[in-house]
């Protein structure tokens, strides 16, 4: 018994020195420079690798569902209890493993940003290691969820009798070739890098080991606790985690606007109003074109949306820039930034509002006596920073 869970410990060291290898040699990108050709993802919408994105992971899902209504009908059934454990084995891998894990905890919550989201890549974020947390709800490219649930197939050799050695290897040689199809896939797609289809697959492995090792392998401090308070502890966990990870989800939105000034508009009126957040507004005699930048982060439950927009109209002479950023459902946390450039060589009116947050001005003292500010911030500061 020992041994066994020695292994799984062992199988996690591989994985963190095989990440190590994969930065080390930069695989990451110099993998997707492959897929990434002329500016575009060539393999994006061909088959079979559309077909792995949209339809690969039915086959294991289909499993699980199998194995729930297993544990079910063995309620009410008899002859399908001799199956229970299996049953919740699979069940569990596939909650814990590909569902909780993988897609509820660190997709949502890690903000690596995909391959074709990178700089490097023809998109707009920085590439990050796998080791390095993002912003979450930005990116969700660590770990691949499709990667983690194609893997759930392998799992199943776990269950299967050893001593049938030709369905086994089978089955696993079968499994292993299909995961490993799924991770190509995504990685062709600029998905994922490959180390996120490494954690992808290892994650579930991992989780199938232990859940297996709880299951038919059960350590002796698991005997010691009493059954019924281990399960009502357990229980309410299981459930805690759900409900938390079911309805808590990290939210990322930007905005940007950038304008070069109409030759036929002789002012400019900034028109901003926000829930509560951070604003900043420089106008500088540098500025070449009027430019604007919302960032909004938080962590929300249910129905959580943002409506962040900016547009723009001529009247008469007059540029006018209205920004309104509102949103919708609970947040617990939430940050609005909005960072504002304006050119100083023709009159400003701005008008800003935010319930919660500070207001910063930087400009001159001669363009700050010039331009008309009307500034609200309640529960904020006002602050106008005179620059040269």
């Amino acid at each position: 018994m020992r041994h066994y869970w020695l292994r799984i410990a062992l199988f996690f060291l591989l994985l963190l020195v095989t990440t190590i290898t994969i930065a080390a040699f930069n695989l990451d990108l110099r993998i997707e420079h492959i897929f990434y050709q002329n500016g575009k993802w060539y393999a994006t919408n061909q088959q079979p690798w559309h077909w792995f994105y949209k339809s690969g992971t039915v086959l294991p899902l289909l499993i699980s569902v199998i194995a729930l209504i297993n544990m079910i009908g063995g309620i009410v059934t008899p002859t399908w209890r001799c199956w229970r454990q299996q049953a919740a084995f699979l069940l569990l891998t596939m909650l814990i493993g590909p569902g909780i894990l993988v897609n509820a905890v660190f997709k949502d919550y890690w903000g690596r940003p995909r391959p074709r989201e990178c700089t490097e890549l023809g998109g707009k974020w920085e590439f990050q290691q796998v080791w390095q947390p993002g912003t979450p709800g930005r990116g969700h490219s660590f770990p691949s969820g499709h990667v983690a649930t194609a893997w759930f197939l392998v799992a199943g050799c776990f269950i299967l009798s050893r001593r049938k050695r030709y369905q086994h290897l089978t089955w696993l040689m079968a499994a292993i070739i299909y995961g490993v199809l799924m991770a190509f896939a995504r990685m062709i797609q600029g998905a994922h890098f490959l180390s996120d289809a490494l954690w992808g697959a290892g994650m579930t492995m991992l989780t199938a080991m232990i859940v297996y090792g709880f299951i038919f392998h059960k350590p002796l401090f698991i005997d010691k606790i009493n059954r019924n308070i281990k399960k009502v502890f357990l229980t309410l966990l299981i459930g805690l985690l759900l409900l938390i990870l079911m309805f808590a989800k990290p939210l990322y939105h930007e905005t940007h606007f950038s304008r070069i000034l109409p030759s036929d508009a002789h002012n400019i009126i900034l028109l901003i109003h926000q829930t509560f957040g951070n604003i900043e507004i420089h106008i500088d005699k540098n500025a070449e074109a009027t430019t604007g930048f919302v960032e909004i982060t938080g962590t929300g439950f249910f129905e959580r949306d943002v409506n962040s927009t900016i547009s723009h109209n001529i009247v008469a002479d007059t540029l006018i820039l209205n920004s309104d950023n509102s949103v919708t459902g609970f947040f617990p946390r939430l940050t609005t930034n909005e960072h504002w450039e304006l050119p100083t060589d023709i009159p400003l009116t701005v008008s800003a509002q935010t319930n919660k947050g500070d207001i910063r001005i930087f400009a001159s003292p001669i363009v700050l006596e010039n331009s008309k500010l009307n500034l609200s911030a309640p529960q904020g500061k006002i602050i106008l920073i005179p620059i040269n």
